[in-house]
């Protein structure tokens, strides 16, 4: 799971902080502040892997989109999700996350 940041780089997340709703900001601000190993950072990350498209992308893909930050805007800018279907979205990645981490503990 900690590999998320290779997929969605952590550095990523501060580009979303002027969109959205005040949940939403409050969400995104949290989240850069965190360590990328942190359990929140990871299930961030995972969601925008989700909404963005991550594991499909490509060289090509990354330079025409202009880099993660600015297509993770794009994703988030266009995602037809309201601010509170993008905040379950983030419960659902964190349950995830847990789930993996305790089965990465336990195994």
């Amino acid at each position: 799971m900690a590999s998320l940041g290779i997929l969605f780089p952590n550095e990523a997340v501060a580009a979303l902080s002027h969109l959205r709703g005040r949940e939403w900001q409050d969400l995104v601000k949290r989240v850069y502040a965190l360590s990328a190993d942190d359990p929140d950072a990871l299930a961030f990350g995972l969601m925008m892997v989700q909404l963005c498209g991550c594991v499909k992308c490509n060289l090509h893909i990354y330079r025409l989109r202009r880099g993660c930050a600015r297509c993770a805007v794009d994703a988030i800018r266009d995602v037809r999700d309201t601010d509170k279907a993008l905040m379950r979205r983030f419960t659902k990645a964190r349950a995830e996350v847990d789930v993996y981490l305790q089965t990465d503990i336990s195994g």
